[in-house]
């Protein structure tokens, strides 16, 4: 079956996808976008409200509070697909840019907790515009190569912490918070002023003028919208979401878990800190190797991939009772954060295999949203588990939340888009 069928029936763009082809321009700003959001919207923020909290006389819960805040609106998500139908994603992501500077802009001017709290939902808001507008904006210009793509792009995530973290504590300490939120919102502003100028040029290419031809005459376009919405079958859809936020709560449950799970073995807090962010470092790799494999083999090579690496994660991490060392705990973070960086992109990648390109905006509004929703009941998963399971025990919960990705990428109830037995996949 040709790619184009896989795909709901749309004609295949692009029959060279090389590094010569101009879509990495987009790839490339598009892994700038995502270092901005995650960098700025995650980890700096965690170091301003950590500064707010102290000067205001917060408590520390208030404090985490004020950050998990964001993931409030994550049912935003849900409804991006409809506004990137019918204002296109370069203008979603533009709105979402521009509120997160706003919101950045006003957070010094905020007096009391609710003022931040809401301000911080704010930057949720504008977060989930920029974020899920982001694949679709790279499905639209990739098509046998999307699989490397989508991985490029979104290691900016990582990098951005690794990145971001260490850049909000140097100007905080020597200009403050507020000085620092200022310069956050600067930083917003200056890279919608890059995807605008990038968004101009993308639709000036003669592959999204055949993708516009494609389209429809109909003046009804959101109606035909709905029409294929309907079309969504709900089974996979079911176990897919299922399985996602199984995954999210194996992430960010075994990421806060880490640093005290090291230093109950004997490992100093900084040393613990440090093996904390090879994971970021694993996670790269990870989205790379998948995009990498999902384009030249089916998604059952990639799924193997993340089994292999995200147990080899674990066992090393159970080893650390017979033998503490900083090699072992090093590794196992790393090749932990390989197998889930993995996952990543498999789930972004299957989700469009799945129910087709047209649906990709909604489907993968659906994806973010159990995300987000499961990162808000991560640490009370993480607290109720450490309650009844021990050291190992807990590394066999997080294997058992793991396994649903597996078993889904191999077996997919009414598959709609079958993966060629070698070559690309879409």
């Amino acid at each position: 079956m040709q790619d184009s069928e896989r795909e709901g029936s749309q004609p295949e763009l692009n029959t060279d996808e090389g590094l010569g082809y101009p879509g990495w321009r987009i790839v490339a700003g598009m892994f700038v976008v995502t270092a901005a959001l995650f960098g700025s919207t995650i980890y700096a923020f965690i170091i301003l409200a950590e500064h707010m909290a102290t000067e205001r006389s917060w408590s520390a819960s208030s404090s985490g509070n004020l950050v998990s805040a964001m993931w409030l609106v994550s049912p935003l998500a849900l409804f991006c697909a409809p506004l990137i139908s019918r204002v296109g994603p370069w203008r979603v992501m533009l709105s979402g840019l521009a509120i997160l500077a706003a919101a950045f802009a006003v957070m010094p001017a905020a007096d009391s907790f609710w003022q931040a709290y809401l301000l911080r939902m704010l930057m949720g808001a504008g977060k989930t515009l920029a974020i899920v507008s982001m694949p679709v904006i790279v499905a639209d210009a990739f098509s046998r190569r999307f699989g490397l793509a989508i991985a490029v792009a979104w290691c900016g995530g990582a990098f951005g912490g690794l990145a971001l973290s260490p850049l909000a504590e140097l100007l905080v300490s020597a200009f403050g918070w507020r000085l620092t939120a200022l310069s956050l919102a600067g930083l917003m502003l200056a890279v919608a002023s890059m995807v605008f100028a990038l968004g101009r040029t993308a639709r000036a290419w003669d592959a999204r003028q055949r993708r516009k031809s494609v389209a429809t005459d109909d003046t009804d376009t959101s109606r035909t919208y709905w029409a294929r919405l309907r079309g969504i079958d709900a089974a996979p859809a079911t176990v897919m979401a299922l399985a996602v936020a199984a995954s999210g709560v194996a992430v960010l449950a075994f990421a806060i878990e880490m640093p005290p799970f090291l230093q109950a073995r004997g490992f100093s807090p900084t040393v613990a800190a440090t093996v904390l962010g090879l994971s970021a470092a694993g996670g790269m790799i990870g989205n790379l190797l998948a995009g990498w494999l999902l384009d030249r083999w089916r998604s059952e090579f990639t799924s193997l991939a993340m089994a292999l690496t995200t147990s080899a994660g674990l066992l090393s991490f159970a080893m650390l009772d017979s033998q503490p060392l900083m090699m072992v705990a090093s590794a196992g973070s790393l090749l932990f954060g390989v197998g889930l960086g993995s996952a990543e992109i498999l789930w972004i990648t299957l989700t469009k295999r799945q129910f087709g390109a047209d649906l990709f905006p909604l489907t993968y509004g659906g994806w973010s949203f159990c995300y987000s929703v499961v990162y808000a009941l991560a640490g009370s998963a993480r607290a109720a588990a450490n309650e009844v399971l021990g050291g190992t025990e807990f590394l066999l919960f997080i294997a058992v939340l793991c396994a649903p990705t597996l078993i889904f990428s191999v077996w997919r109830p009414h598959v709609r888009n079958h993966e060629p037995a070698t070559g690309v996949g879409n």
